[in-house]
């Protein structure tokens, strides 16, 4: 008896199948397609009368993504999907996002049957039809350099107090002292070179380390001078080298050492002076460059930052800043062309130069020495005509 049972379960289907469409459907799914560099989210499996239903109706993208939503993986609930259209095209529901999906980051599709037009409330509760998605990050065909190195000149003064590091790529953080070097003339390393901070000095995008020699060997009666001596030395040669073995961002290793020899001159401790600077205006009407030229290099990094123009009515004038000549020249090139008037060059006193020194004091300062030239405003100012050509 049970297994008379058995056997009309088992058959019944079979033999029903010969003469009609199959009892059970796979049901919707979900799944990513690519096209070339654009990529969407569709909905596959759909009854033709679903499809036609979702063609006709006027819904916002709130309303959609309560039907089909795409959204960030892993964060939480209450995140908002991804921005995007939706439409019925090719016999899929499908979305695109406005911007497109981010190589790497994880997705999150999920469909809800329920919420089909004409379905609501009918029948039993579907399962809704989830997937997580990601698209592959690009092989980076470029290798991973050392793109450039400041200060750029290959003579420093023997207190020079720091170097930039510039990189084509985000590099790996977190123990950057151990693939950076600093040898003297017989290539033999000198120990505690650097001021090694937890937290390193990286600008934001992770292209740019700012390395420290330690301050406490470049001020003179301060204990680690004292007991370790100076860094650098006048006269001798030292040679800053970055390893190889240093992996970036993606675990890569740097295509290959990078080496910067230079030689060091005696100690600056001279403060910078604006009004040493030659100050080359531009012809109004022109978006020619104003140029500045000062008699020493200059901090690369600060003096890409801490020097504005401003226009006769006081407002800073919009433009791109270049500094070339090892250091030396600074350049602004306007958004607009120059309108005729007396400009200022506003230059923060916090602009240091090689050494340190800035425009208010010298970096090595002793508070019981006096100082010939203190200045305590934030910003001094370099007043700068414009003139038509010829006048």
């Amino acid at each position: 008896m049970n297994l008379a049972r058995t056997f009309l379960l088992w058959t019944v289907p079979t033999a029903l199948a010969l003469a009609a469409p199959p009892a059970f459907e796979v049901g919707p799914s979900v799944a990513l397609r690519r096209q070339g560099d654009q990529a969407t989210v569709d909905v596959k499996g759909l009854d033709p009368a679903d499809l036609s239903r979702l063609a006709a109706v006027d819904w916002d993208g709130r309303r959609w993504a309560k039907l089909f939503a795409v959204s960030v993986e892993g964060q939480g609930p209450g995140q908002p999907p991804v921005l995007g259209s939706y439409r019925v095209e090719a016999g899929v529901l499908r979305f695109e996002p406005r911007f497109p999906f981010v190589p790497g980051l994880r997705y999150r599709a999920v469909f809800q049957p329920d919420l089909l037009p004409g379905h609501e409330g009918t029948g039993p509760a579907a399962e809704p039809v989830a997937v997580e998605f990601a698209l592959p990050k690009p092989v980076s065909v470029v290798p991973t350099v050392v793109r450039q190195v400041y200060p750029s000149r290959s003579t420093l003064p023997e207190n020079q107090l720091k170097f930039y590091l510039h990189f084509n790529a985000p590099m790996s953080q977190g123990d950057v002292y151990d693939f950076i070097h600093l040898l003297d003339a017989d290539g033999k390393e000198i120990d505690g070179a650097f001021l090694k901070l937890d937290q390193e000095l990286w600008d934001r995008d992770g292209l740019r380390l700012t390395l420290l020699i330690d301050p406490g060997r470049i001020k003179r009666d301060v204990g680690p001078r004292e007991g370790f001596g100076p860094v650098l030395e006048a006269g001798k040669t030292y040679t800053l080298l970055i390893d190889a073995r240093w992996p970036d961002a993606e675990g890569r290793p740097l295509k290959g050492p990078y080496r910067k020899t230079f030689r060091t001159t005696s100690a600056d401790a001279t403060c910078p002076d604006i009004k040493t600077w030659r100050v080359r205006p531009p012809v109004a009407g022109s978006v020619a460059p104003l140029i500045v030229e000062a008699p020493e290099p200059l901090d690369h990094a600060l003096f890409s930052r801490l020097v504005r123009v401003q226009g006769p009515d006081g407002r800073d004038v919009p433009g791109r800043v270049n500094v070339a000549d090892e250091e030396t020249r600074w350049s602004f090139t306007p958004d607009r062309p120059w309108q005729g008037g007396t400009y200022q060059l506003a230059v923060d006193t916090t602009l240091e130069d090689l050494a340190g020194n800035n425009l208010r004091h010298p970096f090595e300062l002793d508070v019981f020495e006096p100082v010939g030239r203190r200045i305590e405003a934030r910003v001094v100012n370099r007043p700068f005509e414009v003139r038509p050509a010829g006048s």
